[in-house]
């Protein structure tokens, strides 16, 4: 689905996005949403309530964990996770993916189809 402007190829969100997005809910013990992530090999777990994304826990937000208190790897990963997710609609440019990667210092986005579903996620 490669679009067409003045003869020219515009990449779409929709070329790259990978549909088969790892999430857990807001409850799910760091230890657990770290155990997805590493069994799936990604770099980030979409939290979700009610089939809607309320955040994201990324590699770089595990960094930032003090795993020295054991007490930790059981804290609910809502206490963790990066908010507001950051999205982008299915339909957008693979352009302007780039530039709110950089505009906003991310490396996901979450993709939304044209009602607000998660479709998604891009990562860079």
């Amino acid at each position: 689905m490669i679009s067409q402007i003045q003869g020219k190829s515009l990449l779409r969100v929709a070329d790259f996005v990978q549909t088969d997005v790892l999430t857990c809910a807001p409850e799910m013990p760091v230890a657990g949403a770290a155990a997805l992530m590493r069994k799936r090999r990604c770099g980030s777990v979409v939290v979700t309530e009610a089939g809607k994304p309320v955040g994201i826990w990324t590699e770089r937000d595990a960094v930032q964990v003090d795993f020295s208190d054991p007490t930790t790897f059981d804290r609910p990963i809502r206490d963790v996770m990066s908010v507001p997710v950051r999205t982008i609609p299915v339909s957008a440019s693979a352009a302007e993916a780039g530039v709110l990667f950089q505009q906003e210092g991310i490396r996901h986005l979450v993709t939304v189809d044209a009602d607000g579903a998660m479709s998604g996620i891009l990562s860079q």
